[in-house]
């Protein structure tokens, strides 16, 4: 074959070219420390520095946003429940202390004024603990606070609320005791002596509660709330338990079924005090199963109150606009976060799994059975001072000698304090295995919390080590060796020189200088 001297320039322009394109991408390689520079120059590097690229970017959005974020939620939650853990700790402390029958009633005011202060610290602080502005204990609901900011009169709720059997408890009361009244004998005042009666008592979750639970007809007369609980033969019993107002009957006599026509099978609602009496027969039917629902009504509620919508299934009828809303149980309102690839945690707590409303209800009855000891004690105080105030030989209207009549009223009222402070040592005494329950209550939630935080932690401690490997698989991928690339540089450097060298003797040469 003829070589001529333009095949021979072509080929070598050619080739020089090439040894150029080398030279430039072993000096873009040194220069960017990069194998590529554009994807066309390796699609296989490119498409897996991609692919690394993505799973990185994940990664860092759960390492750098969702777990903290996660984690300061979880933190908080953890610690409003610690700190309400220390707080039925104290309870149990002082409730023991209480409980002594050294204690006078001062002491034990002490100890009241305190535990009140616990529980405005549980609920106004505690269970109504928010974490940039999402209220952590609210379930779905985190933008409405656990409790009323204000006092509510507006809406009227209907609330369903279910409890579990072990809540019936056998409570005492007195029932009976004289009451001082003008031209009244000894013999009189004697046959007012208080008793000491025993009942089984439900405690709802709320105090001053309408004797209506009927949201759409508020004008009703129902003097009612209903109780349902599923019998030992699988049906559905309904109870209508009979309104008793402490407003126009004595606390006593309130608790006394038969004395308002209630009988044994049946049970008596205290709207006041947000109790139900149980007649013994019913208590006997319903301890078969494991527990009941109670429908109730409340409209006032107080600016400490707590939202029923975190806690019950209930209606809610607004007398301004006239509409019914319904809220569910806010069992299962889970919210959860992508902690990694297809894992997800949920990060809350619900109120109603941890903070029992029956905390607060359980100091309310203390307080309640202090204030029945003091307003006795009070009682005997005046009537000693009338009887410092009378003489021996006074007689009233009746022929009733005055100061035999109080005397015996003292005795009497001194007998009524004595029960009452039975019932204030039961009370402090119930305090503490109720505070021990709902401690545990606390405990539980805390120990499931700490569970998942735990999974928390090492889940950010594998993608702490997964961002590190990706890292050294992209740096493996898109790096060069920056030893190796200047050895290629050089090279290519060296043999781009030699290739213009050899091209300009070449080309220099022709025809002409060989003839």
């Amino acid at each position: 074959m003829r070589v001529t001297s333009t095949m021979l320039t072509n080929n070598s322009l050619i080739n020089m070219q090439k040894t150029k394109n080398n030279y430039l991408t072993y000096l873009e390689q040194y220069s960017t420390q990069k194998k590529i520079s554009k994807p066309s120059d390796d699609p296989v590097i490119a498409v897996r520095s991609l692919k690394y690229r993505s799973n990185m970017s994940e990664l860092e959005q759960y390492v750098k946003k969702n777990i903290p974020d996660a984690m300061s939620w979880m933190d908080i939650t953890e610690e409003a429940l610690k700190q309400v853990n220390d707080m039925l700790t104290n309870m149990n402390g002082y409730f023991v202390q209480a409980a002594q029958d050294s204690y006078e009633l001062e002491d034990r005011q002490t100890i009241i004024d305190t535990i009140l202060q616990y529980k405005e610290f549980i609920y106004k602080q505690q269970l109504n603990q928010d974490y940039a502005g999402r209220y952590v204990f609210a379930g779905y609901r985190t933008d409405t606070e656990m409790l009323f900011s204000e006092v509510e009169e507006t809406k009227t709720y209907s609330i369903t609320e279910y409890q579990e059997i072990s809540e019936i408890k056998q409570s005492k009361y007195v029932y009976g005791g004289a009451v001082f009244e003008e031209n009244k004998g000894a013999q009189e005042y004697a046959e007012m002596a208080p008793e000491l009666r025993e009942c089984y008592k439900i405690t709802l979750s709320y105090d001053k509660l309408d004797t209506t639970n009927d949201v759409n007809n508020l004008d009703a007369t129902s003097d009612y709330v209903t109780i349902k609980y599923t019998d030992e033969a699988g049906v559905e019993q309904t109870v209508l338990a009979k309104t008793v107002s402490i407003a126009t009957k004595p606390q006593n006599t309130a608790y006394h079924l038969e004395k308002n026509g209630v009988g044994t099978d049946g049970a008596i609602f205290v709207p006041e005090t947000g109790e139900i009496i149980l007649g013994d027969d019913l208590y006997e039917n319903m301890k078969k199963t494991d527990g009941y629902t109670i429908n109730y009504g409340k409209t006032k509620f107080a600016a400490d109150n707590v939202r029923p919508e975190h806690y019950f299934d209930c209606s809610v009828y607004d007398s301004i606009t006239g509409s019914t809303i319904e809220y569910t149980n806010p069992d299962k309102q889970d919210i959860n976060y992508q902690i990694n690839f297809g894992q997800m945690l949920t990060v809350n707590t619900l109120g109603n799994e941890s903070i029992s409303l029956g905390i607060g209800r359980m100091i309310d009855n203390i307080v309640t059975a202090s204030n029945e000891l003091k307003a006795t004690k009070d009682e005997i105080a005046a009537i000693e001072k009338r009887i410092k105030e009378a003489s021996l030989n006074d007689v009233d209207a009746n022929g009733n000698n005055v100061v035999e009549s109080l005397e015996r009223l003292k005795a009497e009222l001194e007998t009524e304090s004595a029960l009452k402070t039975t019932i204030l040592h039961e009370a402090f005494g119930s305090g503490l295995t109720d505070a021990k329950k709902y401690q545990n209550e606390v405990n539980t939630s805390l120990s499931d919390l700490g569970a998942r935080y735990k999974r928390l932690e090492l889940t950010e401690n594998k993608l702490d080590k997964l961002q590190v490997s990706y890292e050294d698989l992209l740096s493996t991928n898109e790096d060069v060796d920056i030893g190796e690339a200047y050895v290629k540089y050089t090279e290519a450097d060296l043999l781009y020189q030699a290739s213009l060298s050899a091209t300009s003797k070449l080309l220099g040469n022709s025809l002409l200088d060989f003839i």
